[in-house]
C-alpha cells in the first residue's frame, strides 16, 4: 500500500509540473521532504514515539529516494537557551531549518 502512495506521489508530481509547465530538467531539482509518518498502511502512528515514527519512515523509503537523517541535538532548559541551539544547527552547512520534537513523545 505504502509503495502505491509513493508512485502516487511520482505521479502527483509529474502532473503538478507539467500543469506549471516546468522544464524537464528542472523538475530534477524539486524536493520533497518528508518529516513524520501518522499512518502506515491504515495504522494510526500518532500513539507511537518519534523515534519509532522516523524508524517506520526511513524502512518505506524507496532507494532511488534519498532521506536526510535525524540530528538528536540539545536539550534547552528555557526559551533563550532554544533559540541559541536553533541557531547554531541552522548554522550547519546544508541545513535549511530546524525541526524540534521531544523523542519519546507521541504525536
Amino acid at each position: 500500500m505504502i509503495e502505491a502512495a509513493f508512485d502516487d506521489l511520482e505521479l502527483m508530481r509529474e502532473k503538478f509540473d507539467r500543469l506549471l509547465n516546468i522544464p524537464e530538467d528542472e523538475r530534477k531539482k524539486i524536493v520533497y521532504v518528508f518529516y513524520d509518518i501518522l499512518y502506515l498502511n491504515g495504522k494510526d502512528m500518532s500513539t507511537y514515539s518519534a523515534i519509532e515514527r522516523y524508524a517506520e519512515l526511513q524502512k518505506i523509503i524507496p532507494a532511488s529516494f534519498s532521506y536526510l537523517d535525524v540530528v538528536q541535538g540539545e536539550v534547552a532548559n528555557n526559551i533563550k537557551e532554544f533559540f541559541s541551539i536553533s541557531e547554531r544547527y541552522r548554522r550547519i552547512n546544508g541545513s535549511e531549518g530546524v525541526v524540534c520534537k521531544d523523542s519519546k513523545f507521541q504525536y
